[in-house]
């Protein structure tokens, strides 16, 4: 849901699993404080709005169906907030999980940042002051400070404080009330896990500002939307030299049968020969596998019978 005043073209939107009336009168406690008085609302006539501005007792002005002109406000702010957050997402390198950062990143950048026209932003006419935060790009590389309490358990003491991360907006509290609080997340832990897999966002208090801009992601999303990458594969300098990727197939290796073993070998001690399935290789999958040795089929970490089968040569 998208908010905008329309005396000063302040706006933010409101990311939310279900169209309710809870969750459209928290949006509305959140953009309007309590010291501001609301005039008149304009929307359309969705139940849950409709619903919402009743119980806050707000004068509500319903556009009608399939008139453009009854709805020329609300329209524009929503579709450029969609075309700002799919800019951000694109440019990020990120997954669209991570698009109700993205949107409220977009907003609050529409708000504060100067528009070069000696205007002033949208921030400054509504709040009566400019935004004080660090103007960052969504989903560049930054450096945050972890903290005592956020500090992993086996970190060595003399160890950095900062761990580098991905920048993914500001925490902004009911009123527009900004803490110097940020939204961040590790990017080791998005590197290490899938494209479309999603990993804990943290909310930090200091941030380094990068003077060069970087987006560490850009290049692996870059690859899977071409389809030179799958969602679950890793995107390395090794990458350039792998096969097409209806190549990279993982194909069983035949091995020389188990040579038999007579009475005399036995008697000398010869050892027997280890399981074939330890032949399966490939670069991009079962390499966190251990085969275990002497025990058909089995690998570490498994918890399950790995059944081999060759289908052709």
């Amino acid at each position: 849901m998208v908010f905008k005043d329309v005396a000063t073209d302040f706006r933010y939107v409101y990311p939310a699993g279900r169209r309710n009336t809870s969750n459209t009168t928290l949006a509305m406690k959140h953009f309007v404080d309590d010291l501001e008085k609301v005039g008149i609302f304009y929307s359309d006539n969705a139940p849950e709005i409709v619903a919402a501005m009743r119980a806050m007792k707000i004068r509500h002005q319903i556009s009608r169906d399939y008139v453009s002109t009854s709805n020329a406000i609300a329209e524009p702010a929503a579709h450029s907030t969609l075309e700002g957050t799919r800019s951000n997402l694109l440019q990020a390198g990120l997954n669209h999980g991570y698009w109700p950062y993205a949107a409220r990143h977009w907003c609050i950048m529409h708000d504060a940042a100067p528009a070069g026209s000696g205007k002033d932003t949208p921030w400054k006419l509504r709040l009566g002051t400019d935004f004080e935060g660090p103007l960052i790009p969504f989903g560049c590389k930054v450096d945050y400070w972890t903290g005592p309490r956020k500090r992993p358990k086996k970190q060595m003491k003399f160890e950095p404080t900062t761990e580098p991360g991905i920048f993914l907006g500001y925490v902004i509290h009911p009123g527009f009330h900004w803490r110097k609080e940020f939204a961040v997340a590790s990017l080791k832990q998005i590197n290490d896990a899938d494209f479309d897999q999603s990993v804990t966002v943290l909310r930090v208090m200091k941030v380094s500002v990068p003077e060069n801009i970087e987006f560490p992601c850009r290049k692996r999303a870059d690859a899977i939307r071409e389809g030179r990458l799958r969602p679950n594969q890793l995107c390395d300098d090794e990458e350039d030299d792998l096969p097409p990727l209806e190549e990279q197939d993982a194909q069983p290796a035949r091995e020389p049968g188990p040579v038999r073993r007579t009475i005399k070998d036995i008697e000398a001690g010869q050892p027997a020969q280890p399981s074939s399935a330890s032949a399966i290789y490939h670069k991009r999958w079962l390499e966190f596998l251990k085969h275990v040795d002497f025990k058909e089929a089995w690998y570490e970490n498994a918890d399950c019978k790995v059944n081999i089968r060759i289908i052709d040569n």
